[in-house]
């Protein structure tokens, strides 16, 4: 007797798991707002390369994710080996440089 009640408790309990919604209301229910529909744009302004400059050696065995950072008008930027630059962000000029004794990391 006590297992047939076990049984229909379990039984009770995972009808009472499963739900008829659906799956998109789960979360938001029936009132989820729609997004937009996306609009063509059209370029008005074409970008143009100002100026480039090879920053040094990067490294595939270390993964390194090194980006350029820019505070006003300069362009903070360091390779794998150590070497940081500071340079003009309109020209492209080395303003300053640095060779640091140690392999550069981030993370």
């Amino acid at each position: 007797m006590m297992r047939r009640l076990l049984l229909l408790l379990a039984a009770l309990l995972l009808g009472g798991c499963g739900t008829f919604a659906d799956p998109t209301e789960w979360f938001a229910g029936p009132n989820v707002v729609k997004p937009s529909e996306l609009l063509d744009l059209e370029n008005k302004v074409q970008p143009q390369t100002l100026w480039s400059r090879d920053i040094g050696a990067g490294s595939d065995e270390l993964s390194l994710n090194l980006e350029p950072q820019v505070r006003g008008d300069i362009v903070y930027v360091v390779d794998a080996e150590g070497l940081v630059q500071a340079l003009d962000a309109k020209t492209g000029a080395v303003v300053w440089r640095v060779e640091l004794d140690v392999p550069a990391s981030g993370g």
